[in-house]
């Protein structure tokens, strides 16, 4: 009886159920479920990959506290420098963990005001965790923290300065070349651009911080100091499994077809020691030079696997030592040339090239301080330079390998060697008051990665 009750009482609140979602369907339509979050895009790449980068770096002005002898202290600024690096690491899904080196390198400014010919490098080495936030298939913002350490050299060629913080007295020291290590971090904001979803090109802001190390010595004692370095750097990333998996050749322009084109580049530069000489052979400056760096762009024309360009490229390098004297100064200037490079196709996306160039270099030497030479009689004499431009004819070989990323756009790394056989300068000895022309051969050997895009394509 009861089972009979229980029966008669369900069926008729299960069918009045069924009556109100009939007529909820039938004005709103079916309730869906809730929906699931979005995957991840398809179009970012998962597996290995492989980053080069390199820019400028902004180095923090350093209070550099000693804990011994003379309680002293030194300010220290730097002038802007370069770093490069690369990184191995591995993608999963919007999040990306790596592996990283990065070389450091900034040359004094002053020390309490001072000018100085010295230089502090070393190297990050860390692991960073960064997160992708990409807004379609081809821009991708992305922020990352990085762990690690930091090994810095202080190379101290010249004297330098130190203050008693006791006392309040000043005086002039010989400093050590030392190196200190210390635990570093860094925070990293930067873009992408993919345009293919093997490559990805980035534009990335870092700031590397440290506690406390010990970095150099000053008349025996340790000195305490932080590190503070902002990155300015571009770079490219390799995704081994980003590639489609069939072969890919793009195919080559039309026959008999003229196709415009813009490259940029940009990387280090090694400028040749320089031996300046005067006609009379009384007065001769032997000029050696820190790595420096360079970039540049270019608009050509490419037939078949000719091509025509014409090109500028900044020139920077800093002075290391004059007649073995460390130096504070710098040579820059410009590179104006028309280039004429063949393609070598190799049936695969990459294309080894050659070229030669030649066009004018615009140099100009800037001396913030007077220097010693050596002269005739194997003695070393004050002289004065002043600042100097001149303007040589020059040409360039060109040797690089491409890699064809689609029909429009190439990627390359080149190394290119410069050379002025004559430039001139002048200096003024402070002893006979007497100015000496003197001449030398420009040599500077440039190491670039850069882009080109071909319209037409």
């Amino acid at each position: 009886m009861k089972k009979r009750i229980a029966i008669a009482l369900i069926l008729p609140c299960s069918l009045m159920c069924h009556l109100l979602y009939a007529e909820e369907v039938y004005h709103h339509g079916p309730k869906s479920l809730p929906s699931p979050p979005p995957p991840v895009p398809s179009f970012i790449p998962n597996g290995l990959y492989v980053t080069v980068s390199g820019g400028t770096s902004y180095l923090e002005s350093q209070r550099s506290i000693a804990d011994e002898v003379y309680n002293g202290a030194g300010i220290v600024s730097y002038d802007w420098g370069f770093n490069a690096g690369v990184s191995l690491g591995k993608q999963v899904g919007p999040w990306r963990f790596e592996a990283q080196i990065t070389y450091l390198y900034n040359d004094m400014d002053k020390v309490f005001d001072i000018d100085q010919g010295n230089q502090q490098e070393g190297v990050w080495y860390g692991v960073n965790a960064l997160r992708d936030f990409p807004i379609n298939e081809h821009w991708i913002p992305y922020a990352g923290f990085g762990l690690g350490g930091i090994t810095m050299n202080s190379d101290f060629g010249d004297y330098n300065v130190w203050s008693d913080a006791a006392s309040g007295s000043s005086g002039v020291v010989t400093s050590e070349n030392t190196s200190g290590s210390a635990f570093a971090y860094q925070t990293i904001v930067g873009i992408g651009y993919q345009p293919i979803p093997e490559i990805r090109l980035l534009a990335e802001v870092r700031h590397i911080g440290s506690t406390k190390f010990t970095n150099w010595t000053q008349n025996g004692s340790s000195l305490d100091t932080y590190y503070n370095n902002t990155l300015f750097n571009l770079g490219l990333s390799y995704y081994f499994d980003g590639a489609p998996k069939h072969k890919r050749t793009p195919p080559p322009p039309p026959a008999d077809q003229a196709l415009f084109y813009v490259s940029v580049s940009g990387g280090a530069s090694y400028l040749q020691e320089q031996m300046s000489t005067s006609k009379d052979g009384v007065v001769g400056v032997n000029t050696t030079f820190d790595m420096g760096y360079n970039v540049g762009a270019s608009i050509g024309l490419k037939y078949n696997n000719w091509r025509t360009e014409l090109q500028f490229t900044y020139l920077s390098d800093e002075m290391d030592k004059v007649d073995d004297i460390a130096q504070g100064n710098k040579v820059s200037g410009n590179w104006y040339g028309l280039n004429l490079l063949h393609d070598f196709p190799t049936g695969s996306a990459w294309i080894p090239y050659a070229g030669l160039g030649v066009g004018l270099v615009n140099m100009e030497t800037k001396y913030d301080d007077s220097v010693y030479v050596q002269t005739s009689s194997m003695t070393s004499e004050m002289v004065s330079m002043d600042n100097e431009t001149d303007t040589s004819v020059a040409y360039q070989g060109i040797v690089g390998v491409g890699f064809q990323a689609s029909e429009s756009m190439r990627f390359f790394a080149e190394y290119r060697h410069l050379r002025a056989p004559e430039m001139k300068s002048s200096v003024l000895t402070t002893t006979d008051d007497y100015e000496y022309d003197l001449e030398t051969a420009y040599q500077n050997n440039l190491f670039n990665i850069g882009m080109s895009y071909t319209f037409g394509m």
